[in-house]
């Protein structure tokens, strides 16, 4: 089975419409590749012909794929890393939250205090990378 929600097939669909250039509702290999590329993979998969429930397939396939479990782990603790640009170790709410921004996305002290706390609930006010890998890898797999 792969990871994909009814809310992805919904997002899907557009992108899929707007590379079926000649609306014959297939997409070349060419056309997936760039499909596949616009949705952030980093290669399509080797496919001919490709309509809409076959092109969900395929996205489905490439997600799983970049959430192996190894494949995963090492994603999340080059996450941390980067958030680490002091070489602390530790990282707190303040890192969470011009990490954040630094993505174009914004949370409060407050959310970002919260998110922290649910990283490392143990009273403390940083966490380190393990406890961040498994806080993340907890919440991909309720998702």
């Amino acid at each position: 089975m792969t990871p994909i929600t009814p809310e992805n097939i919904s997002t899907l669909r557009p992108i899929f419409e707007f590379f079926d250039t000649d609306l014959d509702g297939n997409l070349t290999t060419v056309q997936v590749g760039q499909a596949m590329v616009q949705l952030g993979f980093a290669d399509s998969m080797a496919v001919s012909l490709t309509d809409f429930p076959q092109f969900c397939r395929l996205v489905g396939l490439a997600k799983k794929k970049m959430f192996e479990k190894d494949a995963l782990e090492g994603k999340l603790r080059l996450t941390f890393t980067l958030m680490d640009k002091e070489e602390k170790h530790h990282l707190g709410a303040d890192v969470l939250m011009r990490h954040f921004k630094g993505v174009g996305l914004s949370l409060t002290k407050d959310q970002a205090d919260r998110i922290a706390e649910l990283i490392y609930p143990e009273d403390e006010v940083t966490f380190n990378e393990d406890a961040f890998v498994a806080f993340m890898k907890r919440q991909i797999a309720l998702s």
